[in-house]
């Protein structure tokens, strides 16, 4: 999508340019594509970042699957123990 508005913003410039005198000055007054870009770049980015959590996740669970049989990721490293009364 970016690409293309891309195509269609140069394609455009260039027809208008040339039908113009050239001691106008033509330019872009606004480009809606900057926030398309800023989001684009922020979903790749999450992306990555929820990826690389997966992975450490599921490294985590075969470690632990695979490991002696003690937990690695102890929630709590406490001893329950009765008293006796």
């Amino acid at each position: 999508m970016i690409e293309t508005a891309d195509k269609v913003e140069n394609r455009r410039c260039r027809g208008c340019r040339s039908s113009i005198s050239p001691s106008l000055k033509l330019d872009v007054v606004i480009d809606r594509t900057l926030v398309i870009r800023a989001s684009v770049h922020e979903v790749e980015r999450t992306m990555i970042i929820s990826i690389i959590l997966v992975i450490l996740v599921v490294f985590a669970f075969f470690a632990e699957l695979l490991g002696d049989g003690k937990s690695r990721v102890s929630p709590c490293h406490c001893r329950w123990s009765e008293r006796s009364a």
